[in-house]
């Protein structure tokens, strides 16, 4: 009986010496659990964060589209500028892809280098007009093409379809597919394939039988674009740059056609 009686007694029998030999065995581990707890809330704080922001790739454009639409709106009233929605997106600029010239015209030696120059200078005009952050460049497409050789990927010789069917409307393969990859590479949902600088002769020559562009005299110079949504593979938009009355061979060509295309997306710096 007595030993039977002892076994529930036990525990609150011990007296003060159990009592305090509780306390400290308890105490530690309550505070030990406090101090990793409160340790933990910044790293667990930090982690959500983490999450909501987006650290990956696919993060950042779901980030993006809930805040903005997911579309490229095209406002009435906007021809000055009509891809200025653009100024906050991600958006791919891909290399000048050919030169066209009317009949009667010729751009002479300087035929070959004339995309890389336009290149160079767009990529120069973005970072002027502040898109250098956003905006993948040219250059930055062909390196990354290179980095990735199983893609087969050729930014500046794209499989582009006959003009009449760069209008908007749907994009098809095989440059939809060469376009997606691209865009996947620059983490961008837009595209701009500068699709060919043109060259035609001016009003005031062109009846006057054969007009020579590198002799510098009589030519119009524009630059053909196409703004492509790859995730649907959409043209949303299809246009040129202003026309500017430069030879090929006038060292500001390169420089004013690039001017021409950032001014349908932002305006010029304050001088």
């Amino acid at each position: 009986m007595s030993r039977r009686s002892l076994g529930p007694v036990s525990a609150p029998a011990a007296g003060p010496a159990l009592g305090l030999l509780s306390a400290v065995l308890v105490y530690p581990r309550t505070r030990r659990l406090r101090w990793l707890s409160s340790a933990a809330l910044p790293f667990t704080a930090a982690a959500l964060l983490w999450s909501v922001a987006g650290c990956s790739a696919a993060g950042r454009r779901a980030a993006e589209e809930a805040v903005a639409p997911p579309t490229v709106t095209l406002a009435p009233g906007s021809e000055a500028r009509p891809l200025s929605d653009l100024s906050s997106r991600r958006v791919l600029l891909l290399p000048v892809q050919r030169v066209e010239t009317d009949p009667g015209v010729s751009a002479g030696a300087f035929a070959a280098s004339l995309p890389a120059t336009l290149d160079t200078e767009l990529a120069f005009v973005l970072g002027e007009r502040g898109l250098g952050s956003l905006w993948t460049t040219a250059a930055a497409a062909r390196r990354m093409a290179s980095q990735n050789p199983g893609m087969g990927l050729e930014p500046g010789s794209l499989p582009l379809p006959p003009p009449r069917q760069l209008e908007r409307g749907p994009v098809k393969e095989p440059l939809s597919g060469q376009l997606r990859a691209l865009a996947a590479l620059a983490d961008a949902r837009y595209v701009i394939v500068p699709t060919a600088l043109r060259l035609a002769a001016s009003p005031s020559t062109s009846g006057a039988g054969s007009t020579s562009a590198a002799a510098g005299q009589g030519t119009r110079a524009r630059l053909m674009l196409i703004l492509v949504d790859v995730r649907g593979a959409q043209i949303l938009w299809a246009g040129s740059t202003e026309e500017v009355a430069l030879a090929p061979s006038a060292p500001a060509l390169g420089a004013t056609i690039a001017s021409r295309f950032a001014d349908l997306i932002a305006a010029p710096p304050s001088p």
